[in-house]
Formats: structure tokens, C-alpha cells, sequence
């Protein structure tokens, strides 16, 4: 067995070592263990896994769990690059005659066994009728997307998505009339060869660059950048056990369900080991590291929809990903553009590599395979909890889209789904442990949520429509194999499942919770639109035809890139600044959070404006803000009567965003006192210039005078 790639070889060992340190720092945080002991565990657990490593040898395969496991084609008559036409029938190779000879199909894929004789009038009728529903459905999917992606009215686009993509479906995977059982789907070697594995890793650098110099700051980094503040900063206390943002003791993270996190644990293992300020871990080290796996990571995959066209996929994917930056929380912008965050990393570095390794459990089910899969869901919900759903969906439909319509391949299914176990249990866990989500109203419109998901994720204007015909026709632009039936399956499973409109509430209630439209992540948009814009590649031919392929496919992505987004992710319409690799922060509100750090107390408590509180909780030995985002709500019910709305007064008065100035300022000068705040910063208004006064005869002076903000300091 000839050795795998060594980009294959990096993301298989990322994978495990991730799930490892995840599962070390679940039973670290349920045991209420510290940072330190974190680090002993991992220690201890990667010896162990070394010395497993030895023991059982350096070999690929680790045995199977199949007894007769399913292998690879590695001699075709006709290789996928050479086939042209998307309904062009697939046939294998003719093996020896059996006893009983038979030949199976799967919706125009021919395996053939034997030469045994076949009716020709009712080859002949299927065909005519396969070629006519062949080019009809894709032309009902696109008349779908442009006439019912653009109303308002969705309920008629999701009719119109199910139906195509069952039909799509049914034509591919039902057997011919004079058959009686489908085939098992085909796989072939990928291509291999030095320049194409360094064209990969070029990728790979270039995707890292990207993620370095561009710079868009975020003010989710409030809470996660502080998970990894706290666990460095408080090396005594358990893990994850308290709220690390506003110093209260004895208040809980505002969800239980981030105590599945391992990511910013893991930047705060990197940050205690080379004394690294937790912040440029995360912004510099983990960004880097993170940006340059995801094309890795999606060779992985694409290695087994395209094996011949593999680096194109890759390619075509990566420039989706930069090109489509049109909604604040579209796929591009959950990419280069945020890659310090576990989010990004967790849906385009893992949950590709679930999907990769789904399909080849289903086409080898091995034990290293079932491993490899168990490990790249486990990583997943490590760097984001909402993985705990999302990674198990995606690896039960890319299982499914493997497998042949045969009674065996229930057990290989069942297996496959045996490996999402860990994520089931950890869900199930969690959510006993928070309060119900409360359902939505009765009363709403159905296609409401599935309009709100669309919108929010794809915009509403050329890429809506542009992606909604990839979701409905990407099937159809590649011949039958495994990209085809990954092209039908996640568009039907999603569509009829999770962006159901009738299940709208069911979802909400126990999957996303009031953030439905995550649901789309579980749909691989950006593989759906490089399969369609990578078609042409295809193409074959003798002299200037070879570069017909090519040529189409360049002018496919360089006219998607100009034409249909209305701004990609790096551009400055979307919040974003090109510069040299640094932290990525909002400056300003950074550095006053950085002087206002230097010059109180550590833990001292400070009231500062809601732009200043953000970044003021990044910082080691931080002093504590009266309010973070809306991170303490859920503890009112554990503070002392009145003192949220005290804390949020004040903050709100010092941002200059009071309701009621004059009574906010009665309360402020009582609660100067009653916090004993150490420092206090305004933001420049109208509004607070009355506070000045108040400050100076509350014994605190101005230290710090700038355009936009400034600090007092008690005297």
C-alpha cells in the first residue's frame, strides 16, 4: 500500500491530536481541574498515544470492521476527466462471469459483471427517458432559483427545492426496470504527483497570508479571547467554572454549552508555555496555523468527489470563500476573515474532514477510518458547540451519499453513525443542563425562517440567486460518481429536514437554537458552487481543446469573483483593512483599553464605554468593566436587586447612549461608591461632559484627555 500524501498524512494527525486535547479537556473541566493540570493530562495522553502508535506499527490500515470492505478502482476504462457530457453513462470495467451473471445501475451508472444480453427496447425506452428527466430537472432547478429565489415569499422556492432535488435523486439512485439491485458507487484513486501536492501547500501559504493581513476586527473576541485570558490569568481556579469578564464571583458562563470548548483552552496552553499574551496567539499563531489547513483540509474531500480534478476543487472553493463577502455572517466572512475564532476553524477545517472521511468510511469501513471520523466530529465540536449538531448531520449525509441501496449497507451505515456518539451524549448532556428554549410563536409564517436563513447567509441579491442554482443543479454539471450524489444528498437532507419551514420550530427549539439560520451551515454551499464552476475541466481533447477546460473554468471564476458578490470578504465595504501581519483589533478603543489596564489595579473595577469594554477584557490581570456585551444577563436573577440595571446605567452613561441623562447621573455618583470603581473613561459627547464635574468632586482626575475618549482616575 503506497504511503498518503503528506498533506493527507498533516490533517490526519491535526485531526486526532484536536480530539485527543478536546476529550483531555472535557474530563479536565467535569473534574473541575485547573490550566496546570490541562497540560499534565495532554502530556500524559500524548505519551500514551505515542507508545499506542509504536505498539501497533506505522501501517495505513489498522484492520477493518467490515469483513469484506469495499476498494478502490484503480484501473477504469474510461477516467472521469475523459467524460464529457454530465449524463454520460458510467460503466465499469467487465470483471470474470459469475454463476448467476448480473449488472447493476444506479440512475445511468452501469456496473458490469457479465455479457449477459440485455432487453434493447427497454434499454433503449429508459435511456430516452433517463436523457429527457437528465436535462429537464436541472432546468427546473435554475427556473426555480431565478423565478422563486428572489420573492419574498420562500414557501414556493423550499416546494420547488425538494422537488427537484427528489426528483434528482430518484433518477439517480433508482435502479433500471430489468435491474433489481443499485450498485455500490465507485471510487478511484486521486491524482497524484509532486506539483500538484505543491500546488496545494502554495495554497496553503497563500490562504495563511491572507488570514494574517487581513484585519477585521470582531467583538465576539470579548468573551472568547477572555476564555483564555481567564484560565491563564486564574491558574488556581477550575476551568471554565465561572464568568472571567466582569469579576463576580460565583456567576457561571452565561451558556454551559461553552464548556465543550477546547480551542481557547488550547490558545491558553500555547499562551502559559511560551508566555505569548493570549491575544497574539490567537490573532497571529492560531490564524496562520488555521488558515493554512483549510485547503489541506479540503483536499481531503475533494481528493474523493473529484479525484482527477481534485486541485481545482480546492482552488475554486478557496476563491468562494474570499470572493463572497456580502452579508456579516455569510460563509466567506466565517473564513480568512475570522479564522482566529473556533467557528471558522471548525467549518472549514473539520467539518470538511468529516465529510472526507464519512465517504471513505463508507467506501473502506475500517477501524482507522471509524477513527478518523469519531476524531474529526470530536475536534469539531472542540473549536464551536454548535458543531454538536452540525458535524453529526453532515457525517450521516455524506454516509449516506456512499452507499449503494443495499441491505448491507445498513450495517455500514449504523456503524458510520455509531462515531457521532460522543457528540450525541455531550449534546444531550448540555442541553439538560440550560434552561428550555422557548418556542417560537405559533403564528408565523413558515417560509419566514427559511427567507431569514437564506438572507442572512447569501444576501438577497446575485449570489442568493447564483447559489440557490448551484444548490439545485451542481448535481447535474458532474458525470455519476461521488460528486453527483454528494451534490443530491446534502441539498435534499437539508431542504427537507433542517430548512423545512413546517420543522422550523422543532429546529429552533433543538438544534440552533434562536440562531436558525445556522441550520445553513450545515449545507456546503461553497463545494456546491466550485463543483458547478469547475465543470469545464472536464474537458478533454487533442491540442488547443486540452486548454478549452481550463480556460472555461478560469473565465467561470473570474467572472463569478467580479460579477456576482456585491463586494468580496476583503474588501472595505465589509469592514475590512489590508495591513501587515498584526493584531486585529479596533486601535483606537484598543490601546485606551490599554492604558486604562496599565494604570489601575489588576481586578480593580472600572466603568468604561461599551466600545472600550470589549477589548478591555483581551488583556492579562485585566481590571473588571460593570458590563460586557449582554454577558451577564443571564445572572440577574443571582445579583442584588437593582444592581444589573445599576451597572447597565452606568455604561450606558459614559457611552453617551443614556435614555435618561439626569437620572442616570444621580445613579452614577451613587454608584461610583457603591462599586468602588478605580477608573472611569468617557466617550466624548454631549452627554457625559455633565459627568466631568461629578468626577472631580468624587476625588478623580483626568489622566488622559484624546479625541475620542477619556480616563479618570481616582486621586
Amino acid at each position: 500500500m503506497s504511503r498518503s500524501p503528506l498533506s493527507t498524512r498533516i490533517v490526519d494527525f491535526v485531526c486526532i491530536a484536536f480530539a485527543v486535547f478536546t476529550l483531555c479537556c472535557h474530563g479536565v473541566v467535569a473534574a473541575g481541574g485547573t490550566l496546570t493540570t490541562l497540560i499534565g493530562v495532554t502530556a500524559a495522553a500524548g505519551v500514551v498515544a505515542l507508545g499506542l502508535r509504536l505498539a501497533l506499527g506505522a501501517g495505513d490500515s489498522l484492520g477493518a470492521l467490515h469483513p469484506q470492505p469495499q476498494s478502490r478502482s484503480r484501473s477504469e476504462s474510461q477516467p472521469e476527466s475523459e467524460r464529457i457530457s454530465p449524463f454520460e453513462p458510467e460503466t465499469e470495467p467487465e470483471t470474470e462471469p459469475e454463476t448467476e451473471p448480473e449488472t447493476e445501475c444506479d440512475g445511468g451508472e452501469a456496473r458490469t459483471r457479465s455479457a449477459a444480453p440485455e432487453p434493447a427496447a427497454a434499454s433503449d425506452t429508459w435511456t430516452r427517458l433517463y436523457s429527457l428527466l437528465a436535462f429537464a430537472l436541472p432546468v427546473a432547478g435554475a427556473w426555480v432559483a431565478l423565478s422563486l429565489g428572489a420573492s419574498e415569499n420562500k414557501l414556493p422556492l423550499w416546494w420547488g427545492w425538494v422537488l427537484v432535488t427528489s426528483g434528482a435523486a430518484f433518477l439517480v439512485l433508482r435502479p433500471l426496470p430489468w435491474r433489481t439491485r443499485a450498485p455500490a458507487p465507485r471510487a478511484q484513486d486521486p491524482a497524484r504527483s509532486a506539483s500538484l501536492e505543491f500546488g496545494l501547500f502554495a495554497l496553503a501559504l497563500l490562504c495563511a497570508g491572507i488570514a494574517l493581513v487581513a484585519h477585521r476586527p470582531d467583538v465576539d473576541d470579548s468573551f472568547y479571547l477572555n476564555l483564555a485570558v481567564g484560565a491563564v490569568d486564574r491558574l488556581s481556579w477550575p476551568l471554565l467554572s465561572g464568568d472571567t469578564l466582569h469579576g463576580i464571583e460565583g456567576i457561571p458562563l452565561h451558556l454551559s454549552v461553552y464548556k465543550l470548548h477546547s480551542y481557547e483552552l488550547f490558545n491558553a496552553v500555547l499562551s502559559r508555555i511560551s508566555g505569548l499574551p493570549a491575544i497574539v496567539c490567537f490573532h497571529i499563531v492560531s490564524t496562520a496555523v488555521g488558515a493554512a489547513l483549510v485547503p489541506l483540509a479540503f483536499a481531503a474531500l475533494w481528493r474523493q468527489l473529484t479525484p482527477r480534478q481534485w486541485l481545482w476543487g480546492v482552488a475554486a472553493t478557496l476563491l468562494v470563500l474570499v470572493a463572497a463577502g456580502e452579508t456579516h455572517r455569510s460563509y466567506g466572512n466565517f473564513s480568512f476573515v475570522r479564522m482566529w475564532q473556533g467557528k471558522a476553524i471548525a467549518l472549514y477545517v473539520f467539518l470538511p474532514l468529516v465529510h472526507a472521511y464519512a465517504i471513505r468510511f463508507a467506501l473502506e469501513p475500517g477501524r482507522r477510518n471509524a477513527l478518523l471520523l469519531a476524531a474529526a466530529q470530536v475536534a469539531a465540536l472542540g473549536c464551536s458547540a454548535s458543531l454538536v449538531w452540525v458535524a453529526p448531520a453532515g457525517a450521516a449525509i455524506a454516509l449516506a451519499s456512499a452507499l449503494a441501496l443495499r441491505p448491507h449497507s445498513l450495517r455500514t451505515f449504523a456503524l458510520g453513525l455509531s462515531t457521532s456518539s460522543y457528540l450525541v451524549i455531550a449534546g444531550l448532556a448540555v442541553k439538560a443542563s440550560m434552561s428550555s428554549v422557548p418556542a417560537m410563536a405559533r403564528a408565523f409564517d413558515p417560509a419566514a425562517e427559511l427567507g431569514k436563513a437564506l438572507e442572512v447567509t447569501l444576501g438577497s441579491d446575485a449570489l442568493l440567486i447564483v447559489s440557490l442554482g448551484a444548490i439545485l443543479c451542481a448535481w447535474a454539471c458532474w458525470p455519476a460518481g461521488l460528486a453527483r450524489r454528494y451534490a443530491i444528498a446534502f441539498p435534499l437532507a437539508v431542504g427537507a429536514l433542517l430548512l423545512n419551514p413546517y420543522f422550523a420550530d422543532f429546529v429552533h427549539r433543538h438544534l440552533t437554537g434562536p440562531s436558525y439560520w445556522r441550520a445553513m451551515w450545515a449545507l456546503p454551499v461553497p463545494v456546491l458552487l466550485a463543483l458547478v464552476l469547475t465543470a469545464p475541466v472536464r474537458i478533454q481533447g487533442p491540442g488547443l481543446r486540452r486548454l478549452a477546460g481550463p480556460a472555461l473554468c478560469l473565465a467561470l471564476l473570474l467572472g463569478f469573483a467580479a460579477f456576482v458578490p456585491n463586494y468580496s470578504t476583503l474588501s472595505p465595504k465589509n469592514r475590512v483593512s489590508l495591513k501587515l501581519p498584526q493584531l486585529k483589533i479596533d486601535s483606537l478603543a484598543w490601546n485606551v483599553a490599554r492604558v486604562l489596564s496599565e494604570s489601575v489595579p489588576a481586578r480593580a473595577r472600572v466603568v468604561v464605554p461599551h466600545r472600550i469594554a470589549r477589548w478591555l477584557t483581551t488583556f492579562h490581570d485585566h481590571p473588571y468593566p460593570l458590563v460586557v456585551g449582554a454577558y451577564l444577563n443571564h445572572a440577574e436573577s443571582q445579583l442584588a436587586a437593582g444592581e444589573l440595571d445599576l451597572r447597565r446605567s452606568m455604561t450606558s452613561l459614559v457611552s453617551g447612549q443614556s435614555q435618561d441623562p439626569a437620572t442616570s447621573a444621580e445613579e452614577f455618583e451613587r454608584g461610583l461608591a457603591h462599586f468602588d470603581i478605580a477608573a472611569v473613561s468617557l466617550r466624548k459627547t454631549g452627554q457625559t461632559s455633565a459627568l466631568r464635574p461629578l468626577l472631580q468632586s468624587s476625588g478623580f482626575e483626568r489622566t488622559l484627555d484624546g479625541d475620542s475618549f477619556e480616563i479618570w482616575l481616582r486621586r
